[in-house]
Parts: structure tokens; sequence; C-alpha cells
């Protein structure tokens, strides 16, 4: 026993010694820490529900070796007062956590626009009670004129409105990418104070790293995620695919919730 020990210590070692980092990222580790982690090979996996309202807006397609889910929102949506296409996962109940999941968007799929579609957000409750109405959302991923686009939004009064809340950010990440997965990961910590943290990761690569107040200061504060197509103003069609989609819990990192 103690050779066969001595034999795998070695042997782990070497590779150790031998094995370029960034090659580490690459191997196939146990995933831990996870509130939800689903491939969508089921259908709607459990920890998500959607706001879809048409048949085409959400369907399920095979290829790369996974199954993914195919998001859709046409100009016709649009006419009917549709909006969005979403998948949602309720609110965490910390205040920090790491989302990943895998994404496609396809050339022929998304026609260039100078307005705004949202691809992922983090959305607010509003205070209802208190009066206060919708908002923009606190942090979204956005596609603009080809270019992926991050926006905070944040307040620290208990009633936000669009035209009053205490400031707003825009972080212009370079020429969106096309016709090849992406590997999203996130990393939030919600709050409206300067404590926050918003990291934003593609393929490996850290492409947003934001300290500051990324939040409105509601009763529940913590956001909720949503991730699929929103856009009141759709050129022609927007289709997003999804895949290999995970939540992490605050001890999570970003190994766990990468995709495979």
């Amino acid at each position: 026993m103690k050779k066969i020990f001595h034999l795998m210590f070695g042997l782990a070692l070497v590779l150790s010694l031998n094995t370029p980092h960034h090659l580490f990222a690459q191997l196939s580790l146990p995933r831990t820490n996870l509130l939800v982690n689903a491939d969508f090979s089921k259908g709607l996996p459990k920890g998500l529900r959607t706001q879809v309202y048409t048949s085409h807006g959400l369907t399920y397609q095979k290829f790369a070796g996974k199954t993914w889910a195919r998001v859709e929102l046409r100009q016709e949506d649009n006419r009917k007062g549709i909006v969005r296409a979403e998948f949602v996962r309720d609110s965490e109940t910390h205040r920090e956590g790491r989302i990943g999941y895998k994404m496609l968007i396809k050339r022929k799929e998304f026609p260039r626009s100078k307005a705004s579609t949202i691809i992922a957000q983090f959305h607010n409750h509003e205070d209802k009670h208190l009066g206060e109405k919708a908002l923009v959302p606190p942090i979204a991923l956005f596609v603009q004129d080809d270019h992926f686009k991050v926006m905070v939004n944040y307040d620290n009064e208990k009633v936000t409105t669009n035209k009053t809340a205490d400031g707003r950010k825009v972080f212009d990440l370079g020429p969106a990418q096309f016709d090849t997965p992406i590997d999203v990961v996130w990393f939030v910590k919600h709050s409206y104070q300067e404590d926050g943290v918003l990291i934003l990761a593609l393929n490996g690569e850290t492409v947003l790293k934001y300290k500051g107040p990324n939040s409105y200061n509601d009763a529940e504060e913590i956001p909720y995620f949503k991730f699929g197509v929103y856009d009141r103003e759709v050129n022609q069609f927007r289709v997003i695919y999804i895949t290999d989609f995970c939540v992490g819990g605050p001890l999570s990192t970003y190994e766990d919730v990468r995709p495979k």
C-alpha cells in the first residue's frame, strides 16, 4: 500500500512540475459548491423558470456534443408587445457568488443593430409598497452595434427612479464574438455601497473588473439573474444558444462554474 501511495504521489508531483499552468484549467476537476448544474439535456432544469411567450421563443437543439437551449425573439413579437424570451433564476440567499454558462451567437441569426439587446441581467426587486416603479436592471450584459457592453446602475436611496439614481456606468468590452462558443463566468458581490464587486470573464479572460456600487437599496437587496434575449427594438430577429449553466454558492471557485 505504501508503494502505491508513493507511486501516485510521485506521479502527481511530476505532473505538477511539468504541466504548464494554463493547462490546469483544462483538466477535468470535480465540481463542488454548486446550487445549479444544468446541461438542458432533459429540458428545463430544476432551479430555473422561463419568461417565454411564443412557441419559437424556447426550443432545444443538439450539436457539438451538447444540448443547447435556443432562445429567440422576433420583430413580430415586439409588434405584439413581447420584449423578452428569458430564463430566470430566483434570487440567492447570499450577496456574492458565481454564475457560469456557455453561450453561442450565430452571425446569421443576430443581425447588426444600433439598438441594445440585453443577453444577461441581474434584475432588482422594486419596492412597490413604497411606490417604486420598474427600473432598468442594476447589471446588464448587452450587444449594441456588434459590441459586447456591460451597464451598471446603482442608488442608495430607498425609492429609486431611472432619472434620479446615483449613477450609471457603461463598459465597452470590445467586438462581440460570433459563430464560436463563449464561456461566460460572472462573479458578483451585490451592494449599493462601495464594497460591491463585479468581475466578468469570457473564455477565461477577465474582460471587466469593477469595484464599487452595483445595485439598488431595495428591501430585498439581492437581484435575480436572467439570461436570454430582451429587446424592445428587434432588428428582424435575435437568437442566443446556451448550455452548461451553473450557479455557485459563496464558497464556489471559478473552476466550479466554468463551462466544461
